[in-house]
Parts: C-alpha cells; sequence; structure tokens
C-alpha cells in the first residue's frame, strides 16, 4: 500500500512540475511510464525449482496507480478519469480477486512427501510419477529434494481438480514398490 501512494504521489508531482516545463514537459512525464516500469520489474520474480511467477498483478498496478498519479498531477478533467480508474483498480484487486479465488477454490491444493527406497534411482522414480500426475491432469509446485542417510525424500504441492480424486492419486503412489511412503499435508 505505501509503495502504491508514494508511486501515485510521486507521478502526480513529477507530472505537475513538467507541466510548467512546456514541449519539454511531455517528455519528462514520459518518463514516469519508463521509470515505473523499471520498478515494476523488480517487482516480478521466478521461483526457480517450480518455475512459478509472482509479482505480476503487483507490478501492473504499479504502473496503472503511476496513471492516476499522472492525471492527479495534470488536473481539470484529468482528475475525473484519476476517481474513476482509482475506483476500477480498487475492482479489480478486491471484487475479481474474490471471484478468481473461488473459481481457483474449485482445485484443492495439497503438500505431498514420497520417500524413496534407496536401491532406485529416485530421479527416475520422480521423473516417472511427475508424468504420470501430469497424465492425469494434475500439476506440481515447488518440488524439493532432500537426501537422508539411506533414502531419498521429494516435497511438492499437488493441485488437484475436481475430476481428480486423491484416492486415484493414493492407488498410483502405493503401487510402485519403489516408493517408500508417503504423506499428504492439507
Amino acid at each position: 500500500m505505501r509503495t502504491h501512494i508514494l508511486v501515485c504521489v510521486g507521478a502526480a508531482l513529477i507530472t505537475q512540475i513538467s507541466s510548467q516545463f512546456g514541449v519539454n514537459g511531455d517528455r519528462i512525464a514520459a518518463q514516469i511510464v519508463t521509470g515505473v516500469g523499471f520498478l515494476g520489474a523488480g517487482t516480478i520474480l521466478r521461483n526457480g525449482i517450480s518455475g512459478a511467477v509472482t509479482g505480476l498483478t503487483t507490478a501492473a498496478t504499479l504502473w496503472a496507480i503511476a496513471g492516476v498519479g499522472m492525471a492527479v498531477g495534470y488536473g481539470g478533467r484529468y482528475a475525473y478519469l484519476a476517481v474513476i480508474s482509482t475506483a476500477l483498480i480498487f475492482f479489480i484487486l478486491t471484487i475479481l480477486n474474490r471471484f478468481e479465488d473461488v473459481l481457483i477454490r474449485q482445485r484443492r491444493r495439497h503438500g505431498l512427501t514420497v520417500v524413496f527406497a534407496a536401491n532406485c534411482s529416485s530421479l527416475e522414480v520422480l521423473s516417472s510419477l511427475l508424468s504420470t500426475l501430469r497424465e492425469k491432469n494434475v500439476k506440481t509446485r515447488d518440488l524439493q529434494i532432500e537426501k537422508m542417510a539411506d533414502t531419498e525424500v521429494a516435497k511438492f504441492r499437488v493441485l488437484l481438480s475436481r475430476d481428480v480424486k486423491r484416492d486415484a492419486i493414493d492407488a498410483l503412489l502405493s503401487r510402485d514398490t519403489r516408493i517408500l511412503h508417503y504423506e499428504w499435508q492439507d
């Protein structure tokens, strides 16, 4: 919240000051878009293990808020546009976020820990397991592998859709003799 407010106030201030410079003022205001784009890019992160990307909404919101600040800075009829844009941004970040959560809740997220036998190649077993899960339309995230004294442990998150039951995954895991033990975390 503080970052968004600071971006908005800064954009308004720079726009107001740059409007006093005539022709070159537009060039100064245009740099707000570039500068905030750079700031927003710094909020985008990619998880090296799972490949999940986070921060896109934050980056887009910072960019939109800079536009609100520029509209406030220009004033006049643009101030109305700033109010409408602020309401739209608020709607997108709150109401649509809740709607999106309802859709995503149709999928269930669970943690899964799998312990492999020491005498097998855990990477082969894990690769086979992940391929089979993908075939069943189960998405996996945040894979971590730990070596223990006589076993290897893989921990990851699974995303089960409504049509995939946990019992089907249990049957798949219990059939594989190379898997010593597995445990679900809700």
